[in-house]
């Protein structure tokens, strides 16, 4: 009776010890996740290595603390994305960030098994912040193919570093109160696809710190569409651009866009167009530039296409003022438009 009593403690033992330690993995503590919805706030710690294998949905909460580790994908495929519902609250420091990054890639202290080769761009897939007030801040984003991207009202994202993704941030669906600054991105195919209707500074660094490293498309990138609030784009180390061929910006009546003195904006070539409704405004158009997706000379290429397309003139319509009488506005430095 005493060695079956004990066979059975032995067993809920190894139990355990699986369920605590979520192999595969040897080294540090392997925390596998893998196709799991967790309903109860939850709390990642720099002690353990968090393997998203396939998939992970959180309905509440998710806190992340400084050092941190994130892995996603398989060996054999690109796989692997984090949904938080909840608050996501991922700050790290300047000394210990938060990394999210492919399993390809080798972690000191922590051996994941049956997983080799080396980390690069598409190796997992996204993750997806759709909770209020949450924040990413001090955290690593590299080997993925959709990045991060926000679908929620006040969430910040300062001090990031985005490396070799397909898209770094995308937040084009991103609610009222976001806040962006301070971060870089380099090596990416797409940095940063913004919502046109926030203000986006000049505190973003779009190449590594000696200037080797840049993006394929060097630019803030918007859908085409109408601006609905007060704001200023006062970036001026890479342009802002609408670049499909029909990329047209409308600055709704009442609203005010405000250019940053030096500012680039790029429209795609055919019908691209900015227009500026009767009652609404745009301000420091004199101190920015106006041209064509194709032309390189102004903040580099940001149509990812190097050299294959060349600018022209007349390669997209120019900018309508409709105050007034309405007429393309005069004073502002157009440059390859039909209307100069």
């Amino acid at each position: 009776m005493l060695q079956r009593f004990l066979a059975i403690l032995l067993a809920i033992g190894l139990i355990l010890a699986v369920s605590s330690c979520s192999l595969p993995g040897t080294g540090g503590n392997v925390v596998t996740i893998d196709g799991q919805t967790i309903t109860s706030p939850t709390t990642w710690t720099k002690e353990n290595l968090y393997y998203v294998k396939s998939w992970a949905v959180f309905t509440s909460s998710l806190t992340i603390k400084p050092g941190t580790i994130v892995a996603f994908g398989t060996a054999s495929g690109a796989s692997g994305n984090l949904t938080v519902e909840g608050q996501l609250t991922a700050v790290g420091t300047s000394t210990e960030p938060i990394v999210f990054t492919s399993v390809k890639e080798g972690f000191s202290g922590f051996t994941i098994l049956n997983v080799t080769g080396t980390p690069a761009v598409g190796d997992w897939d996204y993750i997806w912040v759709k909770g209020a007030s949450s924040k990413l801040q001090y955290c690593h984003v590299r080997y993925c193919t959709q990045g991060v991207e926000v679908a929620a009202n006040s969430v910040t994202v300062q001090n990031d570093t985005f490396t070799n993704n397909t898209i770094g941030l995308d937040a084009r669906s991103a609610g009222s109160g976001f806040v962006v600054g301070s971060n870089t991105f380099y090596g990416n195919t797409h940095p940063f696809y913004a919502d046109r209707n926030f203000s986006i500074d000049n505190s973003n660094t779009f190449q590594n710190g000696d200037g080797s490293l840049k993006n394929t498309f060097q630019a803030i990138e918007f859908d085409a569409g109408y601006i609905d609030a007060n704001i200023t784009w006062s970036c001026t180390t890479v342009a802002y651009i609408v670049p499909l061929g029909n990329g047209w910006l409308t600055i709704s009546s009442p609203y005010t866009l405000t250019l940053g003195t030096g500012a680039v904006l790029k429209f795609g070539v055919g019908t691209g167009a900015l227009t500026i409704q009767d009652g609404a405004s745009l301000g420091n158009y004199t101190n920015a530039n106006f041209t064509s997706s194709r032309d390189d000379t102004f903040l580099g290429d940001s149509n990812g296409d190097g050299s294959a397309t060349l600018p022209a003139d007349n390669s997209w319509d120019g900018i309508w003022d409709a105050n007034g009488a309405g007429s393309y506005l005069t004073g502002a430095f157009l440059h390859r438009s039909v209307h100069l």
